[in-house]
């Protein structure tokens, strides 16, 4: 298998939400390099990391919710990235519920669903 990092990455963003990808995430980046958790793991998800990578490798971890924008200016922002398609929504989502299934909806997010799952009026 080629490898394409063999440093790791100055920064990785984790957007799935899972315990594998977010230890895959903090696995890959640099010596001083960063990763970002986007996803939302479902509750109590616990990840092993091993202090070693922060006080010698000085990794950091964070995460945010929003990418800490204010709405205000990130929303509109984003919209006009869908429209100049350099940001695909559409390979983001996951499973679609109807309204009326929305309980459904609700504990396929909280089990760990793949993508965001998605509630139709």
């Amino acid at each position: 298998m080629k490898q394409l990092a063999p440093e790791g990455v100055d920064h990785a963003l984790e957007a799935v939400g899972a315990a594998e990808t977010i230890a895959l995430a903090f696995r890959w980046i640099r010596i001083g390099g960063k990763a970002t958790l986007l996803g939302i793991p479902p509750a109590g998800t616990k990840i092993e990391l091993d202090p070693f990578d922060f006080t010698t490798r000085e990794k950091t971890l964070t995460g945010t919710i929003a990418g800490s924008e204010t709405p205000t200016s990130g929303v509109p922002r984003l919209v006009e990235y869908i429209r100049q398609g350099k940001l695909k929504v559409g390979q983001m989502l996951g499973p679609s519920y109807s309204l009326d299934e929305v309980n459904e909806a609700v504990a396929a997010s909280l089990a760990g669903a793949a993508g965001r799952v998605l509630v139709k009026p």
